[in-house]
């Protein structure tokens, strides 16, 4: 089992090399997708403190609600989140 410190910067990580949404950081990091809540804690701690923001919203095949895609930023609070799609 993996802590969770190291867990959370494996995330961080994720993030800053290359935009991803939750689903796709789960399978690229082979956390099962029934934790995929846990995932998205952190990247939503990641968010509330600044450092990461919302850089666009992609669905996936075959799914109606598009997700979030997360994008690392270097000064916290510097960019806007795209604004979420209606539908």
């Amino acid at each position: 089992m993996t802590p969770v410190s190291t867990r959370a910067a494996q995330i961080a990580k994720m993030v800053m090399l290359n935009p991803r949404t939750a689903n796709e950081m789960c399978v690229a990091l082979g956390i099962d997708l029934r934790n995929i809540r846990r995932v998205q804690v952190w990247l939503d701690s990641f968010h509330d403190q600044g450092c990461v923001f919302i850089k666009a919203y992609r669905a996936p095949t075959g799914a109606h609600r598009p997700r979030p895609v997360y994008e690392w930023q270097p000064v916290p609070f510097r960019y806007p989140d795209v604004p979420k799609p209606l539908r």
